[in-house]
C-alpha cells in the first residue's frame, strides 16, 4: 500500500521527487536479514541497485556488508560501513591504475577472468581475499540481455575453462579463497541455483575442500520465495567438505518496493482520441520501465475510473510514454502522479537527457514526516556538460 496517500503531497515541494519510505525499507531489510540468519548465510547489499546515503544508512544496520561493482562503490561502501562490515567487489574488469585503492577499500574480490587472476592476484592478496567468478554455463533467464550465462558471456570464467585450468595448474585451487556465481535477475525460485551448485560440485569436487567462502549472488527475492528446499540442498553441497561462509547479495529485493517517484502534471491536451497528460518527469528517470519493460505502477490510477489519460514524459523522445491509465477524477494542471516500486536503479541510472532535471531526493520517516535529502540544479548540469565558464 502507498503510504504517500496518508500525507499531503504538497509537502514535497520539488518534483520530480524520488521519495524513500525508510520504515518500509527497514522492514524489508529485516526480512532479508532473518532469511540469512535462518540459513546461516552472510547478507550483503548490492549497491548497484541504489547508493543513496539515506538508503545505505538504513540498510547497513541489518547486513554484513556491501557488494560493489566499481571503485567509486567500494570507496563509498568503505566510508559507510567502516570496520563494522565487509566490502565485496565483482566487476567485469579491474583497472590496474586502481589496484591500490581496491586494496584499501575492499575485503573480498571476485576476479572475473583467468587473465585478471594471473595479472593481479599477487598484488591484490596483500589486502583482500581473492576468489573467482564462475559462469556455470547453465542459464535460468530467457532474455539474453540480462543473462550472465548467455553464450560467449563476458561475466565469469566458464566452468569448462575453469576446470581445464584447474587440471593443468596443480596449485590453482589452493591459491583462491572463494567462488562467486551470479546468474539470476528477478528469479522467483532456487531450482536452477541448486543445479548450478550441483554441477560445480560434480565436475570439480576438490574446490569445496579449498575455498573459505562461496558467494551465491543476487537476483532472487530471497525472503519471498516459499520453497527454500533447493537453496538448503545447495548449501549442504557447498558445506559438504568443510564449513564455508556463504554470502547472498540482494539489491532489487531490498529497495524496489521502498521508493516512489512523485511527478506533477504540467500540460493537458487532446491528441486524436487520447487525452495526453505531460509530466515533469521522464522515462529517463525510471530506466526499469524503459529498459526492462516493467509496467509502471501508478498509485492514483483507478481500475474503474472513467477518465483515461496517456501519461507522457517531458522530453522530445516520441516514445517517452508511461502508458494509458484510468483515473476516478479528471486530472488537472498541477495534479500529482505517484509511481510506486521504483527503488531499484531509478537513482543510479537517471540521466539529464534534454536537460530535464534529475529527481530531488526525499526521505519519509515512520511518522510520515518528509525530509529533503538532496537535489540537483543547473550548476550540476553545467558541470556534467564540462562547461567551465
Amino acid at each position: 500500500m502507498n503510504r504517500l496517500a496518508d500525507i499531503p503531497l504538497e509537502s514535497i515541494t520539488n518534483t520530480p521527487a524520488l521519495v524513500w519510505d525508510l520504515k518500509r525499507l527497514d522492514n524489508r531489510t529485516r526480512e532479508l536479514q532473518k532469511f540469512a540468519e535462518d540459513l546461516d548465510c552472510q547478507l550483503l547489499y548490492s549497491m548497484k541497485a541504489c547508493s543513496i546515503g539515506a538508503v545505505l544508512n538504513v540498510v547497513k544496520n541489518h547486513v554484513n556488508g556491501f557488494s560493489c561493482s566499481s571503485l567509486f562503490e567500494t570507496t563509498l561502501a568503505h566510508q559507510i560501513v567502516g570496520n563494522l562490515g565487509k566490502v565485496h567487489l565483482t566487476t567485469p574488469a579491474l583497472n590496474p591504475t586502481e589496484l591500490n585503492e581496491y586494496i584499501r577499500t575492499t575485503n573480498y574480490i571476485s576476479l572475473n577472468s583467468l587473465t585478471q587472476f594471473e595479472r593481479f592476484r599477487a598484488t591484490l592478496k596483500k589486502g583482500a581475499d581473492c576468489g573467482i567468478r564462475v559462469n556455470p554455463e547453465l542459464s535460468q533467464l530467457d532474455d539474453p540481455r540480462y543473462d550472465p550465462c548467455r553464450p560467449n558471456s563476458k561475466l565469469g570464467v566458464p566452468i569448462t575453462e575453469f576446470i581445464e585450468y584447474a587440471n593443468k595448474n596443480a596449485s590453482f585451487l589452493k591459491s583462491i579463497t572463494g567462488i562467486h556465481i551470479h546468474t539470476a535477475c528477478g528469479n522467483r525460485g532456487f531450482d536452477v541455483l541448486e543445479q548450478q551448485v550441483d554441477k560445480l560440485f560434480r565436475r570439480l569436487p576438490d574446490i569445496f575442500r579449498h575455498i573459505d567462502w562461496f558467494n551465491l549472488g543476487g537476483g532472487y527475492n530471497f525472503a519471498k520465495i516459499r520453497n527454500r528446499a533447493p537453496f538448503v540442498r545447495a548449501l549442504e553441497q557447498i558445506r559438504h567438505a568443510k564449513p564455508v561462509d556463504v554470502f547472498i547479495e540482494p539489491g532489487t529485493a531490498v529497495v524496489r518496493d521502498s521508493a516512489y517517484l512523485v511527478a506533477t502534471v504540467i500540460d493537458l491536451f487532446k491528441s486524436g482520441d487520447q487525452n495526453i497528460a505531460v509530466l515533469d518527469t521522464t522515462l529517463n528517470h525510471m530506466p526499469e520501465i524503459m529498459v526492462y519493460e516493467f509496467p509502471p505502477v501508478v498509485s492514483e490510477a483507478h481500475s474503474g475510473g472513467k477518465h483515461r489519460y496517456t501519461l507522457a514524459g517531458a522530453t522530445c523522445l516520441a516514445g517517452d510514454i508511461f502508458g494509458s491509465f484510468p483515473f476516478a477524477d479528471p486530472l488537472e494542471i498541477g495534479s500529482r502522479i505517484t509511481f510506486a516500486k521504483v527503488g531499484a536503479y531509478t537513482h543510479g541510472q537517471s540521466h539529464w537527457f534534454n536537460g530535464v532535471n534529475l529527481p530531488a531526493i526525499y526521505s519519509m520517516e515512520s511518522s510520515g514526516q518528509i525530509n529533503l535529502e538532496g537535489s540537483s540544479n543547473f550548476d550540476d548540469f553545467k558541470r556534467r556538460c564540462a562547461v567551465r565558464s
